[in-house]
């Protein structure tokens, strides 16, 4: 616990593919949040949305009393210290259980195909990112187009594409581009002067 909480200290605050603080932070808020949620939503908890991410944060900030922080199920009224610690505990112990695992592995991105064959889709892709930071590459989803512009006369821009430009397997352009994607490589867009 020691050592999570030291490098949670150090942290850049980068969810780089290879990053484990990544991992500790993610896996610790989402501990707080069945530890907070699951007791007082009951037999439905498996049916509810938690609230927001950024809800939970503000009224952590704003009420260390908030009423859902205690749990039905146990006599002592919990505080927000008392889920905070619970939490990091057991992060600490799935970490214990998966010590070498990296924020790639944990978020697992794939380029899943719509009809969901897994043939023609990737395995897990080793690229940072995730849910509501600026590169988006989460599980199943990601920014299938990026695009830097630099608004200069003549206009100048970067693109890509998330894996190809062809939707056909047999193409030699399906997924010619995932490997540039997970890279974070641009190709520069010509523009059409006249």
């Amino acid at each position: 616990e020691r050592v999570i909480k030291n490098a949670l200290r150090l942290w850049d605050y980068q969810a780089g593919p290879n990053s484990m603080e990544a991992v500790y932070f993610t896996e610790w808020f989402s501990c707080f949040e069945h530890q907070t949620y699951d007791d007082n939503f009951g037999q439905n908890a498996p049916y509810l949305e938690y609230p927001n991410e950024r809800a939970t944060m503000q009224w952590m900030k704003l009420d260390t009393t908030f009423a859902l922080l205690d749990k039905n199920s146990t006599v002592k009224k919990e505080t927000l210290r008392d889920i905070l610690l619970a939490s990091f505990q057991e992060m600490a112990h799935f970490i214990q259980r998966n010590p070498t695992l990296s924020w790639y592995q944990y978020k697992h991105t794939q380029a899943i195909h719509l009809a969901r064959i897994p043939a023609f889709g990737s395995d897990t892709l080793a690229i940072g990112g995730g849910h509501g930071m600026v590169n988006a590459a989460s599980q199943k989803d990601g920014p299938s187009w990026r695009m830097i512009v630099h608004f200069t006369q003549p206009i100048e821009a970067w693109g890509m594409y998330h894996s190809g430009q062809s939707g056909n397997p047999g193409s030699p352009y399906y997924l010619n581009k995932l490997k540039d994607w997970v890279a974070g490589n641009y190709y520069k867009i010509h523009f059409m002067h006249s």
